[in-house]
């Protein structure tokens, strides 16, 4: 008896205590979950050394309004601008682009709806289910400004 009240208690405060996790996919799964179950698209454009970056990824992805709407309406993907692997993306191959010696950037970004072909951090994008973009953003957004961003949206 002690031991299922000892479980119980210790169930009752994990369940208590256990945040939320925002769903993150890679940018070469989305092909293939569109074809699953089409759903809006969500990328955050970060580069590491981006402040910015940092901050949204530790409060604004953090909260648990935003992380419930992004789980249920879209798939989610954070990409690193500055990354030099290949990715493939709507049927086609990115790469990076060296600018100098330790610089550059990735073609992808360009593909994601990064505006007017300027490269900011941080950047959000939306897209369709068929991956052309509908709205992006520069910037950092707190939780109620990318929330109002989404709600325009999915309307």
């Amino acid at each position: 008896m002690r031991y299922r009240i000892i479980i119980f208690f210790f169930l009752l405060f994990t369940t208590l205590f256990v945040r939320a996790q925002l769903q993150q996919y890679k940018i070469e799964q989305i092909d293939s979950l569109q074809r699953l179950q089409p759903k809006p698209v969500l990328v955050f454009m970060y580069a590491d050394w981006c402040v910015y970056c940092k901050q949204m990824r530790y409060t604004t992805f953090r909260n648990k309004e935003l992380i419930d709407v992004l789980n249920k309406a879209f798939y989610v993907i954070s990409f690193n601008g500055e990354q030099q692997t290949d990715v493939y993306f709507r049927g086609k191959k990115f790469g990076f682009v060296p600018t100098g010696t330790e610089t550059g950037y990735h073609e992808v970004l360009f593909a994601l709806g990064m505006p007017h072909r300027e490269i900011g951090y941080p950047s959000t994008s939306f897209l369709r289910p068929d991956l052309s973009v509908i709205d992006n953003a520069s910037g950092y957004l707190s939780a109620k400004e990318l929330l109002a961003a989404i709600r325009k949206i999915v309307q």
